[in-house]
């Protein structure tokens, strides 16, 4: 059975054991069901990565490529 949380010593997520839900043009999308507020995702593509909020649809956090961004707000 998968972990539903990979914590490291900061009490935060790690990352890579985040459970992807999609993925498309080489970016992925990764998201816990019940993680902290405020409601978000993550996104890698290549080198880059972000948290986007999913109520107001804005980075969060990272970077992406202006069209990886727009891709993945589409």
């Amino acid at each position: 059975m998968f972990p539903l949380k990979n914590v490291v010593s900061n009490g935060e997520r790690e990352e890579s054991g985040l459970p992807t839900i999609s993925a498309f043009y080489g970016m992925l999308i990764k998201m816990f069901f019940d993680d902290h507020s405020p409601a978000h995702f993550h996104v890698q593509y290549a080198e880059f990565k972000a948290v986007i909020a999913i109520e107001s649809l804005s980075v969060i956090r990272g970077h992406l490529p202006r069209r990886a961004q727009e891709l993945v707000l589409d």
